[in-house]
């Protein structure tokens, strides 16, 4: 299963801006896409409408490892689980706090966004909050991902299919 994970707002269009995000991402080892183009064929298009939607004018992909052509974020979905596997905080915390203090100054929010398959006209899980409550959310045993409870077998499961939206609201 692919996981698309990455970033989007509207920014004062600062080309600047775009080149200080991937100078961030380089810091976590992350590649970055900064258009839809290279986008998995099974999420694309549920993007591309959600940009359209929010009216972003800056989206961000994500690619682990970095050099992978499509933009996919296989290292930092292993990486989320190292809270319930491991008690070790994931570096992916600690890009996003940095991009949050960049973006502070350029938008009164920015949207992470985290799926395993997104087409035109799919439903979103939205949560919202500061930076600090994302990170909490994230700590949760699925991390980005629905815990599910199938009573007749007896199991938890952790479901992709809805993809997640968390609106990062900036502190003034």
């Amino acid at each position: 299963m692919s996981t698309a994970i990455g970033i989007g707002f509207q920014s004062l269009g600062e080309e600047a801006l775009s080149k200080e995000l991937e100078a961030i991402a380089n810091e976590y080892d992350y590649g970055v896409e900064n258009n839809l183009d290279n986008a998995e064929g099974d999420m694309k298009s549920g993007l591309s409408e959600l940009s359209a939607a929010l009216d972003w004018n800056s989206i961000m992909l994500l690619k682990t490892p970095k050099d992978n052509p499509a933009a996919l974020a296989f290292d930092i979905e292993q990486d989320l689980g190292l809270w319930e596997c491991e008690n070790r905080r994931p570096k992916f915390y600690d890009f996003l706090l940095s991009v949050s203090l960049l973006l502070r100054n350029h938008c009164k929010e920015f949207y992470v966004f985290f799926s395993g398959e997104w087409y035109e006209g799919d439903r979103i899980r939205m949560e919202q909050g500061y930076i600090e409550d994302l990170l909490i959310f994230l700590r949760r045993p699925a991390n980005w991902n629905e815990k599910l409870y199938v009573a007749k077998a007896n199991i938890h499961q952790y479901s992709d299919e809805v993809p997640l939206l968390y609106k990062v609201q900036i502190q003034g």
